[in-house]
């Protein structure tokens, strides 16, 4: 099936260049926009993409990143951010 999986869940997906050095990782690491297209891509229509940030400012940023990835006219419908 072109999109097998119910829900995926990505926790602390990195946005900021600032965070990947802050962990000693490389920048090319740095890719939230292919990282999303790539769950997106593996969603059913109806899937569930579930992602946790710290904070309102990644969270917005992945945002951006999400619709720029998708860059479509009719987004996917937006829950988040929401604080637990």
């Amino acid at each position: 099936a072109d999109h097998p999986v119910d829900a995926i869940t990505l926790f602390y997906p990195f946005v900021f260049p600032y965070s990947v050095a802050r962990w000693g990782l490389p920048q090319r690491t740095l890719q939230p926009q292919a990282m999303f297209f790539k769950a997106w891509c593996l969603l059913k229509p109806d899937g569930l993409l579930i992602t946790t940030h710290y904070g309102q400012e990644e969270a917005e940023q992945w945002r951006t990143f999400a619709l720029s990835a998708l860059a479509q006219e009719d987004p996917p419908v937006w829950l988040g951010p929401v604080a637990l």
